[in-house]
């Protein structure tokens, strides 16, 4: 089987596709293992399949992602308002398309030291953002990652990065100054 979006191939039972986070029709929400409330993870139900979040179903302001996730699935926190504060665990890899978006009371994210990916649209329109520091690993930057995070005043590049999608920062009317990295070997257009 196929995913229908990227050509990957896709693993038996899975809930979505590990390279894109699309969701894979043929799999049923069964698929899916809740990953509930404990100690570490105060008042959050998160929604896990394999390594993969698949969403997140809390209310809290501060969420600590689960040591246990490889991926931040395709929309897992959409347009989630109760979130102002995110920490991502050192096995994140990867933050699919959409993940945070139009999350507008979303100011803080604290990065995987293994993000090495983060795909379009991740954190379109979070407007709250006023200050990002990437990782180190960080490589890849998705097309309109962080489109209209009106408040975004600054942003520290990874010296590992690569690629800046298109529109990666369009209508970020906040931002003061830019330092591009010498690693960076594409810039597609419209990118302020």
């Amino acid at each position: 089987m196929f995913c229908r979006n990227c050509g990957a191939t896709l693993l038996e039972n899975a809930f979505f596709c590990k390279e894109c986070g699309t969701k894979n029709p043929f799999a049923s929400s069964e698929d899916a293992e809740p990953f509930f409330n404990n100690e570490e993870h105060d008042d959050c139900e998160f929604v896990v399949s394999n390594d993969t979040l698949i969403s997140y179903n809390g209310n809290s302001p501060c969420v600590v992602i689960p040591d246990n996730i490889r991926i931040i699935g395709k929309g897992a926190f959409v347009s989630n308002l109760d979130i102002t504060d995110i920490t991502i665990p050192e096995n994140v890899e990867q933050i699919c398309e959409m993940a945070f978006s139009e999350c507008s009371n979303l100011r803080s994210i604290n990065f995987s030291n293994s993000l090495k990916r983060i795909d379009n649209a991740v954190f379109f329109e979070c407007s709250a953002l006023e200050s990002v520091i990437l990782p180190d690993s960080l490589e890849y930057i998705g097309d309109d990652a962080f489109s209209m995070c009106t408040g975004l005043k600054e942003i520290s590049f990874s010296d590992n990065l690569k690629t800046i999608g298109s529109n990666a920062f369009f209508g970020c009317s906040s931002l003061v100054s830019i330092i591009i990295p010498n690693s960076v070997t594409s810039i597609d257009s419209g990118q302020f």
